[in-house]
């Protein structure tokens, strides 16, 4: 592809992208979160979906383009207000998982009391909110956990999480990344692993 044909496609997906902001055109599906014990929904994964048609093969390179605009912050908006809106249909609410960029966690609209109005107006609030984030910013996580939202760190044995962040966070639930279960039935060293990890859970009271 020639620098001028990358351009043009920047170009496009600019557009779109400010599209989508303007006219809050994305949606929210939601995955359930299932506790193994007994099958139990104890919450949701919010999920944000764009329409079709745009030029983005996936919702992940969607979301790396807009880390690469000085729009993130708006998109990333868009997404949590939609996901909070659409999560007052869910038939039993429980938890709702938020995924959050770096820039997500210390963007002011989150941080200020306007975040707290539109939970409570969709039937929720902080201590129902778990923020998942890489163990990055832990500052700004330990604020939310003092302001009542409950905290989980992303991607636990993809190598983002260091021992030294849990101890600082002290997370409520801890997310394992998919390469760590994938084929564990055929790994014992994936099995010591993640039991290691579970301990670890246990000692510092997270899920």
């Amino acid at each position: 592809v020639s620098l001028v044909e990358r351009e043009g496609i920047e170009a496009v997906r600019r557009e779109e992208l400010s599209r989508l902001i303007g006219g809050g055109g994305v949606r929210t599906v939601f995955h359930p979160v299932v506790r193994l014990a007994d099958e139990e929904i104890i919450g949701h994964e919010a999920l944000t979906r764009p329409p079709a048609g745009l030029s983005f093969d996936s919702v992940e390179e969607l979301f790396a383009f807009a880390e690469s605009t000085e729009m993130l912050q708006d998109f990333e908006r868009l997404c949590r207000w939609t996901a909070i809106a659409s999560a007052a249909s869910l038939p039993r609410k429980g938890l709702l998982f938020l995924n959050a960029s770096p820039g997500a966690v210390e963007d002011p609209d989150w941080a200020g009391p306007a975040m707290e109005s539109a939970l409570a107006s969709a039937g929720w609030k902080p201590a129902d909110i778990v923020i998942a984030r890489h163990d990055t910013f832990q500052r700004a996580l330990r604020t939310f956990k003092e302001r009542g939202y409950q905290v989980a760190v992303d991607d636990m044995g993809a190598g983002y999480s260091s021992l030294q962040s849990l101890a600082s966070i002290q997370p409520d639930f801890l997310k394992f990344d998919v390469s760590l279960v994938r084929d564990i039935d055929r790994s014992s060293i994936k099995r010591s692993l993640l039991d290691s990890l579970r301990q670890l859970a246990v000692k510092i009271d997270a899920r």
